[in-house]
C-alpha cells in the first residue's frame, strides 16, 4: 500500500476526527441516558452536534461528529467521514464508549475546566468498497477481513501505530458558551494521543464548536 493510502487509512479512523460519538448520519446508543441534568451544575449532559466539517484529505471532503454525555458519566461519540459537501452519506465511521468525569476550572488559558475521557469500547464501520479496499490492503488494526457495513472492534489495537487500550484516558478541558448551548474542547478529537494520558491541552480548540441538539 502506497504511504498516500497509509496516510488515507490513518485519517479514515482517526477521522478528525480519529476516523474522536459515531453518527454524522447513523444511530445512536439509545441506551445513554440524555436528561439534562440541572444539579449536576456542569450542564454538560445532553447530545451535541458539531457542523459539517471540511476536510480535504485525499479526496474525503467532510466529517461530522456526534457526541452524547450522559447523566451518570457515560459518553458515547460517533464520528463519520463523508466525501459530499453536505455530510449526507458517511463513507466510514468511528464508534466510541466509555466514561467521563468534569473537573474543577484548568489553568489554562481559555478559562476552561478539566475534563477526563476513558475510553471503553471503540468500533470502526467502511461504507464502501473503497475503503475496505484500503483498509485490508494496509492490513489496518491489524485486520484483512473488512467487510463492508460490518463494524470491526479495535479495542485493544494497534492501528498504524496509535493505539485505542482499554480503560485509556484522554485528558481535555472544556467551556460551554451561549448560555450553555455551545460546547467547545481543547481537542479536535478524542483519543489521539499516541500515549495514554498524555499532556492536557492549555488551550481551547476553536476549529470546533459543538451545539446542543
Amino acid at each position: 500500500m502506497t504511504s498516500g493510502n497509509e496516510q488515507l487509512a490513518s485519517r479514515v479512523f482517526l477521522s478528525v476526527t480519529l476516523l474522536t460519538v459515531l453518527y454524522g448520519c447513523g444511530k445512536l446508543d439509545p441506551t445513554i441516558n440524555l436528561e439534562k441534568s440541572q444539579s449536576s451544575g456542569s450542564g454538560l449532559t445532553g447530545a451535541w452536534q458539531d457542523g459539517c466539517s471540511s476536510l480535504n484529505w485525499l479526496g474525503f471532503s467532510r466529517e461530522k461528529i456526534d457526541l452524547r454525555l450522559g447523566t451518570i458519566g457515560d459518553f458515547h461519540q460517533s464520528t463519520a467521514v463523508f466525501n459530499d459537501d453536505a455530510c449526507a452519506t458517511p463513507i466510514a465511521t468511528l464508534e466510541q464508549q466509555g466514561t467521563y468525569t468534569a473537573l474543577a476550572t484548568s489553568q489554562s488559558t481559555d478559562s476552561a475546566s478539566r475534563i477526563d475521557f476513558a475510553l471503553t469500547t471503540a468500533k470502526v464501520t467502511a461504507h464502501t468498497d473503497e475503503v475496505v479496499e484500503i483498509l485490508n490492503a494496509a492490513s489496518y488494526c491489524g485486520v484483512q477481513t473488512w467487510v463492508k457495513g460490518a463494524p470491526i472492534d479495535v479495542i485493544d489495537k494497534v492501528c498504524l501505530g496509535t493505539g485505542h487500550p482499554k480503560g485509556q484516558i484522554s485528558l481535555d478541558i472544556y467551556r460551554l458558551a451561549d448560555q450553555g448551548q455551545e460546547l467547545t474542547f481543547g481537542r479536535d478529537s478524542l483519543f489521539l494521543d499516541k500515549v495514554a494520558g498524555g499532556s492536557r491541552p492549555v488551550q481551547l480548540d476553536g476549529s470546533r464548536t459543538f451545539v446542543r441538539r
